[in-house]
């Protein structure tokens, strides 16, 4: 009976802290409804959409390195090639302190005699799902940028978790798409099945 009660705390730790999950990749989705959330239009010139990734991704704590070049198979009015641009945004990953974890685990077990071990455990167990979920948090965006005219720009990004998983939740890429649009003070437009083409 003594071991039973022994086991009981230390298996409803381990649940409570396992069942934590970061939701960025569970979600199943289709090749063209992925293209859908991951493409956005601003009416604004590439270079200016450009700089809103560069600073908004450096505001973040992100290392950009995202570049324009003219792109030949596209002329504006002037008679010259658009620009197209690609790169990627690298973000930090946030890491568990571990002296913390293990100095409030271990007053826990001096303090309390009876259940210290379980919250020792349980600490430890928090520790590793916490590690677990930086892994499958937000690590890179990759985009690709395309003017569609001079005055328009298509944005096409493709987030991964420190795995290097393509990240499929819809509010990740609405939410990066709406810092790109508050720091250019324009909306991001979805584009119609036409503009995909």
């Amino acid at each position: 009976m003594k071991k039973l009660w022994t086991l009981i705390p230390v298996a409803f730790t381990t649940q409570m802290v396992c069942a934590q999950t970061d939701p960025v990749v569970v979600q199943q989705v289709t090749p063209l409804q992925l293209r859908d959330m991951q493409t956005r239009k601003f009416n604004k010139p590439l270079n200016e959409v450009l700089e809103a990734v560069r600073e908004g991704g450096a505001d973040a704590g992100a290392t950009c390195q995202v570049h324009a070049v003219p792109d030949a198979s596209s002329i504006g009015s002037n008679g010259k090639p658009r620009l197209r641009a690609e790169g990627t945004c690298s973000y930090p990953m946030k890491r568990v302190d571990p002296t913390a974890t293990a100095a409030g685990a271990a007053g826990a077990a001096l303090l309390i005699p009876f259940i210290g071990p379980f919250i020792a455990g349980g600490a430890a167990l928090y520790a590793a799902n916490e590690s677990q979920k930086g892994l499958e948090s937000l690590g890179s965006i990759k985009y690709t940028m395309r003017s569609l005219s001079d005055n328009v720009t298509v944005v096409r990004m493709r987030a991964y978790t420190f795995k290097q998983i393509q990240i499929t939740s819809p509010e990740t890429y609405a939410k990066q798409f709406k810092q790109i649009g508050d720091s250019i003070f324009v909306q991001a437009i979805e584009l119609t099945p036409g503009e995909q083409e």
